[in-house]
């Protein structure tokens, strides 16, 4: 649902006209006040003049209120079910504001396949690849050393050169 028909849905006909020359924008007159019960998570950004925002959370301990006042280029988010009265500040001053839901942030999708277990299988693969390649050069080195004692071994005397 579009935050222009909850707006529409929720507020007095005083408030559903846009104000000229801010596109997208609510406008409350002086004098007038507010009254809403978002339904989700959502923004007030005030973009000209001064609001009083009067917020209402009702509970166990009974009704509280907590208030705030928002200029241009401020922003106030509101929480969903509770009471939000909105209240121009100032003689003869106009207010225009945004009211628009808070889109949730879309989750981050791990690829655990693709960010974990590949690499892993990559590791080991390559743990393996290593063990095999140090077992070859230890069983090449020690055919080297066997095949070297036996030609040592097998030298003749005197053969060296040597005279006797």
């Amino acid at each position: 649902m579009s935050s222009a028909h909850v707006l529409e849905s929720q507020q007095s006909t005083v408030a559903s006209t846009a104000v000229r020359g801010r596109p997208g924008c609510w406008k409350l007159d002086a004098g007038r006040t507010l009254a809403l019960r978002p339904r989700q998570r959502s923004v007030l950004a005030v973009e000209q003049g001064r609001v009083w925002v009067t917020q209402t959370q009702t509970g166990a301990q009974g009704a509280r209120e907590a208030d705030c006042f928002l200029g241009p280029g401020e922003r106030w988010e509101a929480a969903p079910g509770r009471l939000v009265v909105l209240e121009p500040v100032g003689p003869g001053q106009a207010v225009a504001f945004r009211w628009d839901p808070v889109v949730p942030a879309a989750p981050v999708r791990v690829d655990w396949e693709g960010a974990v277990l590949q690499p892993l299988r990559d590791l080991a693969q390559a743990v393996h690849d290593t063990a095999r390649a140090v077992r070859g050069v230890g069983m090449a080195v020690a055919r080297l050393a066997g095949g070297a004692l036996r030609w040592v071994l097998q030298w003749p005397a005197g053969a060296d050169g040597a005279a006797g």
